[in-house]
């Protein structure tokens, strides 16, 4: 896992991608929230009833 990650920021600093590619699961909303956090439960609601959730909140 750690060359996994190593290579992930080698990427980053070689320009090949960015972080938010790269972890977008760590990426801190305005509300102060993750989207990891936000979205998984969005996922297991999905794998549940097999329905979409919504692409943005309120719409």
């Amino acid at each position: 896992m750690l060359l996994i990650i190593k290579a992930k920021l080698e990427a980053v600093e070689a320009g090949i991608t960015t972080l938010e590619t790269e972890f977008p699961a760590n990426i801190v909303l305005s509300n102060g929230a993750t989207v990891g956090q936000l979205m998984t439960p969005q996922i297991e609601e999905h794998y549940q009833t097999d329905k979409m959730p919504a692409l943005l909140p309120g719409s």
